[in-house]
């Protein structure tokens, strides 16, 4: 017997509502000095996927999208790509609740902490907010269905431009090597979040499976190249690591 969209609504909530009842029993275990910031960053970190799920139709109305479609997916939320770009997108809340932790449980500075928040964002939120691309209308060429832009695929390509170019930016004390990351990055950002526009001056077709392989397979390659060359590799080894703390204690 298969479960109705409001059936997979409901368990969708409850499964989250546990995962965050084990955080914050978690959290209460290890940082107990640091309690309720914790517990506050956890909180608006979870309420981007709970506000979504919980007021999905609203959502689907209001921003005139085809989500109706998901009605058999999995917790209501489907495989179709444009479902799975609004959940993305719900996920940009974690940077607020990093942006607590680094600021007012780690104790770093305010820009620090601003920054490393909106870093922590920038990959959900622009896959997220580019929802008519990464969308079911482009799976389709010529009447083919081809792999078109998978929003899971190209989010993992932006993590890796995120949290290791950007994030990379927070370590970086040379002026001159800062503005050179920073371009490289934003460069290969835009490669990722606007497949679309990029396709029109390709030689090959990036909605198909081979044509998405060579897409990202490129940028991604071309990115740890000129990454390896600007970045030094004590820098890359506190980000490897996920260390909050600047090189050499500086900003």
């Amino acid at each position: 017997m298969s479960l109705t969209f409001e059936g997979k609504m409901k368990i969708g909530k409850v499964l989250l509502i546990i995962i965050y009842s084990f955080l914050v029993i978690l959290i209460a275990y290890t940082f107990k000095s640091a309690f309720i910031p914790m517990l506050v960053a956890t909180g608006i970190g979870f309420s981007g996927p709970i506000y979504v799920i919980s007021f999905i139709k609203k959502i689907n109305k209001r921003l005139k999208l085809d989500l109706i479609v998901f009605e058999s997916g999995n917790f209501g939320l489907g495989y179709i790509h444009q479902a799975d770009t609004i959940l993305i997108l719900s996920f940009s809340t974690v940077g607020i609740g990093w942006f607590i932790i680094m600021y007012y449980v780690l104790g770093e500075p305010i820009l620090f902490s601003v920054l490393a928040g909106i870093f922590t964002s920038l990959p959900m939120l622009g896959i997220g907010l580019r929802y008519h691309t990464f969308h079911e209308k482009n799976r389709y060429v010529n009447d083919e269905e081809v792999a078109g832009y998978p929003p899971q695929i190209y989010l993992l390509a932006n993590l890796i431009i995120c949290w290791v170019g950007y994030d990379s930016l927070l370590f970086i004390n040379s002026l001159q090597i800062g503005i050179v990351v920073f371009v490289i990055c934003t460069f290969c950002y835009i490669w990722i979040v606007f497949p679309d526009k990029i396709n029109k001056y390709l030689p090959f077709d990036n909605k198909t499976s081979k044509g998405m392989s060579i897409y990202l397979g490129f940028i991604i390659v071309l990115f740890i190249i000129l990454m390896k060359g600007f970045i030094p590799p004590e820098i890359m080894d506190v980000i490897v690591h996920l260390s909050p703390t600047p090189v050499n204690g500086q900003f």
